[in-house]
């Protein structure tokens, strides 16, 4: 293992203003061009002084974009937010430019057709660059190339812009005592009063959440749920509208029947049709738990609710299926909650990736961050005590921060031209319950599950080995990436763990045999309906960008209700805050399909043991640290010994052997 650098890390600065992010984003560019200067008048074109050299200056570039744009995810001056919002949009258009120049393009075919033999991995790094500037238009006629980059110009911005808009959202709903029955009162606590003495209420998970799940009033459900459907409404419905055509048109220019096509094209699923039969078949296979699960909170609301007509409504789901699970399996989600103080699991969380994954995580203080929430830790192999790369944890929400959950890489590891290994940063962001007066940060189970899912993203971005910036950590192909991950959800659920993540915030007890068993039994109780959940978005996805033109709300709706069987709210229009259509659009399928990996892969973990080192560093050899640099499929199957198969999800999540 080589050495690592810490250059990198060392030059990470969260202090920019506005005017210095600007001016470092012209100092980025003009970095950029004199290394593609030197690239292209190299006289003897060869992998070294062409592909190595622009692989290890594009990791440079990219990774100085990422500690420019991330500010737009994590700082508290919105003068910030804005600059590297706005600086993200000038250097995204420089990125697609730069894959349009002929010179460039010129330089890599020439190294493809000299007689030098390459390795498997170089081979595949100039094939796909060779590939990219192609996707991008270089084999177009001058008009229809210019064409295709204003066009790829223009989305880029739009879906910068729906994306900051979505971290901006400022709407509250107000509501007094007794409109919130029934939601605990740590929740309550936290939220802030107007002069009224109403309570006010923003639009982050853990202030949503629980309302949906516990406010015994129905309307009190149904008000939270028009003002979160609706976030960004006034401006991202247009934004999306008019990305649909954009994309569409510029997928036809390259010859692509639609942007899903143009998208899949490089994914494992290789085209929409694929994809589609892959949804239709797992719809059709929970279709009838489905109904037969909607039946059963149905029967439950006409015991419970006055004059209910008896239909299960949008913001009914998740208060109903609280309920059906406390009658029928006595699992009390605030309970459960009291065993998972925040420190607690962040602290057994790390020991148990240590133990399985061979590495020591230190916590350290003289590497700054953007927040006083934010802890640090240098990680270090176990067996060589060579240093890897630094990680950050940001877990609690505050205005403008990104509101969802996500792990993001900072550094990316590397050979560098001097021999070292480029040591890596990554960092992960969360909206967890921030403490209140009278309790820590109590997470619920779901939360938990959260937390090692996007831990793993860090892992696979920290320990990466891959020579090329390309190929570094998660930069895997997109309907892969979510498996990793999506396995280390599966210890959230095993007793062991269970009782060591745990201790009750009051006591110290971890979580006793009987409640763990009893939320083992409900595991997938119900889970259909969510599932279904999932295959919805991943349609709309689909349907969205593999059309020219779209009325989102009418969509949304209508594929809402036939997917879920479950009516929409008609007063929102939940696509307008459907971020992934940006940055992850025509792939959202491909967290369920990574599931059905991940489910597989995890049988190995069961066969040789859940905590094993040896599992851990098979799992390190085989899936984390070759990052992209060979084909996934192979990585899977030599990581089990065998071919992947579908059999360990079916029997999980459906229920069938």
């Amino acid at each position: 293992m080589l050495s690592r650098s810490r250059d990198g890390i060392n030059s990470l600065n969260w202090d920019l203003n506005a005017d210095e992010i600007h001016k470092q984003a012209d100092d980025l560019i003009s970095f950029a061009n004199q290394g593609l200067k030197q690239i292209v008048d190299q006289p003897e074109k060869n992998f070294q002084n062409i592909v190595f050299a622009f692989d290890n200056l594009l990791g440079d570039v990219e990774d100085w974009i990422s500690r420019l744009r991330f500010p737009a995810s994590v700082s508290t001056d919105a003068d910030v937010r804005n600059a590297s919002s706005e600086v993200l949009q000038k250097l995204s258009q420089y990125i697609i430019e730069l894959y349009t120049r002929e010179d460039l393009f010129n330089a890599f075919r020439e190294v493809s057709q000299n007689k030098v033999e390459l390795d498997d991995i170089e081979n595949k790094l100039l094939k796909e660059i060779i590939r990219d500037f192609i996707r991008n238009g270089l084999e177009l006629e001058k008009d229809k190339r210019e064409k295709y980059i204003e066009l790829s110009i223009e989305a880029s911005k739009i879906a910068i812009q729906f994306r900051q808009t979505l971290n901006e959202v400022t709407d509250t709903v107000f509501f007094s005592k007794e409109e919130l029955d029934g939601v605990p009162d740590n929740v309550v606590d936290n939220f802030k009063k107007d002069e009224k003495g109403n309570f006010v209420v923003g639009m982050s998970y853990p202030e949503v959440f629980p309302i949906l799940d516990f406010g015994n009033n129905p309307m009190t459900r149904k008000k939270i749920a028009v003002a979160f459907g609706n976030r960004a409404i006034g401006e991202n419905v247009e934004r999306l509208e008019k990305i649909v055509a954009i994309r569409h048109e510029a997928a036809n220019i390259l010859g692509f029947n639609n942007h899903a096509s143009y998208i899949l094209d490089t994914r494992l699923a290789r085209d929409p049709i694929k994809v589609n039969e892959f949804l239709t078949e797992l719809e059709a296979k929970l279709k009838q738990h489905t109904l037969n699960d909607i039946a059963e909170l149905e029967k439950l609301k006409v015991e419970l609710e006055k004059n209910s007509d008896g239909q299960l409504k949008y913001y009914d789901r998740r208060y109903y299926e609280r309920i059906y699970k406390e009658k029928n399996f006595q699992l009390d989600k605030e309970e459960i909650k009291k065993y998972f103080p925040i420190k607690k699991v962040v602290h057994e969380m790390l020991l148990i990736y240590q133990e399985i994954l061979g590495l020591i995580f230190e916590q350290v203080d003289n590497i700054e961050s953007w927040h006083e929430d934010v802890t640090t830790f240098e990680v270090y192999d176990k067996e060589s005590n060579i240093f890897l790369g630094v990680f950050y944890l940001d877990l609690f929400p505050r205005d403008g921060k990104y509101n969802h959950a996500a792990a993001s890489s900072l550094i990316s590891g590397r050979t560098l031209e001097n021999g070292m290994y480029q040591a890596t940063a990554s960092a992960m962001m969360a909206n967890f319950n921030k403490p209140t007066p009278d309790a820590p940060s109590l997470l619920s189970h779901e939360q938990v599950q959260t937390l090692f899912h996007e831990f793993g993203h860090v892992m696979h971005h920290v320990i990466t080995t891959s020579s090329f910036s390309r190929f570094s950590g998660s930069s895997v192909k997109r309907d892969f990436v979510e498996a990793p991950s999506q396995i280390l959800e599966n210890w959230a659920w095993e007793p062991e763990i269970l009782k060591r993540i745990s201790s009750h915030y009051q006591t110290g007890s971890p979580m006793p045999d009987d409640l763990i068993q009893k939320m083992l039994d409900a595991k997938y109780v119900l889970s259909s309906i969510q599932y279904l959940a999932q295959i919805f978005y991943a349609k709309y996805d689909q349907l969205v960008h593999t059309s020219s033109k779209i009325d989102s709300k009418q969509k949304w709706h209508e594929l809402y209700e036939t997917t879920t069987t479950i009516p929409a709210l008609n007063e929102t229009n939940p696509a307008a805050s459907f971020g992934h259509l940006m940055g992850y659009d025509a792939g959202y399928y491909g967290y369920l399909w990574a599931e059905v990996f991940s489910h597989d892969m995890y049988t190995k973990f069961k066969e040789i043991g859940i905590l094993s080192p040896e599992i851990g560093k098979l799992f390190r050899k085989w899936i984390l640290e070759p990052g992209g640099s060979k084909d996934e499929m192979y990585l899977m199957e030599s990581f089990l010994g065998r071919k992947v198969s579908d059999k360990a999800f079916v029997k999980n999540v459906i229920g069938i052997d």
